[in-house]
């Protein structure tokens, strides 16, 4: 989508993401004992770290550039080509 390399999103259903299995640990965790931990949040449960924000204002950009040519308008271009 243009934006910086490094970047990413995941998109799913709700119910589909909440049965997230996590794969690294850092922000993702929201309490841990002796005998069990439980997962954040489901926004912060797939944040393994504290985000890049220069890539997140780079993603931004970028979809706001798309957004403004239009994706239906990009479609068809790609299709032409």
């Amino acid at each position: 989508m243009l934006g910086p390399t490094g970047i990413g999103v995941v998109w799913g259903k709700k119910e589909l993401l909440n049965k997230n299995c996590a794969l690294s640990f850092g922000g993702m965790i929201d309490e841990v004992s002796f005998t069990s931990s439980t997962w954040a949040a489901l926004q912060k449960s797939f944040e393994a770290s504290t985000p890049n924000i220069g890539w997140c204002i780079g993603l931004a950009a970028a979809i706001n550039y798309l957004s403004q040519i239009g994706m239906e308008n990009i479609r068809a271009n790609e299709k032409e080509l």
